[in-house]
């Protein structure tokens, strides 16, 4: 059990800490609060990670507390993007205290996006954020890995 905990940990703390890097220490427009707008960025970046990639671990352990704490997380940021119209609760807290008048800012949260900050400028990287077609497929996907993962530790336990 711990062994599992411990080499999933390996994976989602370097990664989260990786898009966190490349996102929060080359914006510009983060002058002030920054301490804070650290915290809170890494806090998003930690649970979207765990998220999207929690789920495809669980279908390779047999861990109850990984499976709950994965599921959890996953079905609280999902509550969070069906109450606020497909945006992240804590993407706009943190866009209104960088700045009030853009709550929808874009975050260069991926390699693909910091390159293409860089080539098309800060009029591109700070414009509003907008949501992708099909990408609303991505919760269902992680939703059947999740059950998925489920169903074998449940079908692994009683065999």
């Amino acid at each position: 059990m711990k062994n599992s905990f411990h080499e999933i940990m390996c994976i989602i703390i370097p990664l989260s800490l990786f898009l966190w890097t490349i996102d929060f220490l080359s914006d510009s427009q983060i002058n002030k609060n920054e301490t804070k707008l650290g915290i809170l960025q890494y806090l998003h970046f930690l649970v979207s990670v765990i998220s999207f990639s929690a789920p495809i671990f669980n279908i390779f352990t047999n861990n109850l507390v990984i499976q709950f704490l994965s599921i959890m997380i996953t079905i609280i940021s999902q509550a969070g993007h069906l109450v606020n119209n497909d945006y992240c609760w804590l993407t706009i807290f943190v866009n209104k205290c960088i700045d009030p008048t853009k709550p929808n800012r874009k975050w260069r949260a991926n390699i693909d996006s910091f390159i293409k900050h860089y080539i098309r400028g800060d009029s591109w990287a700070y414009s509003d954020m907008y949501t992708l077609p099909g990408s609303e497929n991505g919760s269902l996907i992680v939703n059947l890995i999740s059950i998925a993962g489920l169903i074998k530790f449940m079908y692994s336990k009683n065999h």
